[in-house]
């Protein structure tokens, strides 16, 4: 078990000495950009360790049950932020999207992919819950913007397609197909990076915790798969959901507010 000293901590501060003088060094404006940063950082970081720390001395299910809830409203609020859509039109779509592949694909991850006998430890659950709202948070946002924005744009080619009698399903797929790229593009990107053994985020620190290398690979491998699911899952509930705010009984397109 890793146990990081005062000293330890000293240790790695003393490094933000180095960028920093290069900064003022090189008259390079970047350094009040830093130092909020590194601020906001702290604050974040802080704050996080103190709850998580809490919740873990605690140990009780509802509690974490309570931070996977949070998890999920925070993915759901940086996602309509990202989706530059009005709120009312994405918020219980998005929510509904972001809850159910949150904890579907994360109980799926710790009982068939890590056969874990009791996943509701919050050792297990709350960072899983973690992984997969972050995923979601980061693709989602930007593919519902690309959904609406071309829903909008091209809204004469849906009208086009309605009255020559094509179904609901049939004209908006162009536009899913597009959001739906949207969203895996990262995440496939990141799979392609996991060739070159730098780009690993998991398997490194597994390793360190004394995890076997092949263990690891393989849990860095499988956890952004089911990243990749939940993203992909998430979109689709959210553009299912969202018709009825997007599109009148007659399904024709509402006018954008």
């Amino acid at each position: 078990r890793m146990n990081i000293s005062l000293l330890g901590i000293f240790a790695g501060l003393v490094l933000l000495a180095l960028p920093i003088a290069l900064l003022v060094r090189l008259r390079i404006p970047m350094l009040e950009n830093l130092l909020v940063a590194v601020a906001k950082m702290a604050v974040g970081m802080g704050a996080l360790g103190a709850l998580l720390y809490w919740v873990m001395e605690v140990n009780n299910l509802v509690l974490s049950l309570a931070v996977v809830l949070l998890m999920i409203v925070l993915a759901t609020i940086e996602s309509i932020a990202s989706s530059r859509q009005p709120r009312g039109r994405v918020l219980i779509p998005l929510l509904a999207g972001v809850g159910m592949s949150v904890v579907f694909f994360s109980l799926w991850f710790l009982f068939l992919v890590l056969g874990l006998k009791n996943p509701f430890v919050p050792q297990q659950l709350i960072p899983v819950c973690g992984f997969m709202s972050a995923a979601v948070a980061m693709t989602n946002g930007k593919a519902l913007s690309a959904y609406y924005a071309g829903l909008y744009a091209h809204h004469q080619l849906y009208d086009y397609m309605i009255g020559n009698g094509a179904t609901h399903n049939e004209a908006t797929s162009h536009f899913q197909r597009r959001a739906l790229e949207r969203a895996l593009t990262p995440l496939i990107k990141r799979m392609a990076m996991l060739m070159v053994p730098l780009e690993c985020t998991a398997a490194w620190p597994l390793i360190m915790m004394n995890v076997s290398p092949v263990q690891a690979v393989l849990f860095e491998v499988l956890l952004l798969i089911t990243m990749m699911a939940a993203s992909a899952s998430s979109l689709f509930i959210a553009i299912w959901l969202g018709r009825h705010y997007s599109f009148d009984k007659y399904e024709q397109l509402k006018k954008k507010q």
